[in-house]
């Protein structure tokens, strides 16, 4: 699995740290320390927490079954990203992605995929781009709240608990960036979370999106 950026000077800025503009590297430092505040009281990201369940304020984020049946009733509001959580449940039941949750007793506001894979630069401008074609990167495939609660933070607190569980996992498993590919709709969500985005946009419209984790 990969994402794909377009824009060769953008692309240099994720694999060279000095040609990240002073804003862009202000805008990173912020989101980061955003994340570390809001989940530091909420003690260690650990595997074994993800599992049993950490306390946010809108309810609990936690590592979920991929169970078509509990997802049946989620309605993003979007027929586009219902599709992709159902495509993202059956990756989860081969093991190829994590999914992630945020519930409210029996209730499911959120959920948002994690796989491990690469962002790349557009085969168009591999000649323009010197040294790294290419850097290791955790993927969101997927990020969805249910229509009935957009709007009120929910997708911002499992964002930041799975900024800082990637955060803490990168100098292990080598991780670069947290990533993903907004769509026209959702630019403005992925933009105020402080993701970088791609100034190139995809033949379908979506872009890059990114945040460098180290």
């Amino acid at each position: 699995m990969v994402t794909i950026v377009r824009s060769r000077q953008q692309f240099g800025a994720i694999t060279t740290p000095q040609q990240r503009s002073p804003d862009d590297e202000a805008r990173r430092v912020r989101v980061l320390a955003r994340a570390e505040a809001f989940t530091r009281p909420l003690g260690p990201l650990t595997t074994e927490r993800l599992q049993a369940g950490i306390p946010v304020p809108a309810g609990q984020v936690s590592l979920i079954a991929p169970d078509p049946v509990q997802w049946g009733a989620f309605d993003s509001g979007d027929a586009q990203i219902n599709t992709r959580i159902l495509e993202a449940i059956a990756d989860g039941q081969q093991g190829l992605v994590a999914l992630y949750g945020l519930t409210r007793g029996d209730t499911r506001l959120a959920g948002l995929t994690l796989h491990a894979g690469h962002q790349r630069a557009d085969p168009s401008i591999l000649d323009q781009v010197d040294g790294q074609t290419s850097v290791p990167t955790l993927i969101i495939p997927v990020i969805a709240v249910h229509r009935g609660h957009q709007r009120q933070g929910v997708g911002r607190q499992v964002i930041d608990v799975v900024i800082s569980v990637a955060r803490a996992r990168a100098p292990y498993l080598g991780i670069t960036t947290l990533s993903l590919a907004s769509t026209p709709d959702s630019d403005g969500f992925f933009s105020a979370l402080g993701f970088e985005r791609d100034d190139v946009a995809a033949p379908d419209g979506t872009r890059a999106r990114w945040l460098l984790l180290q």
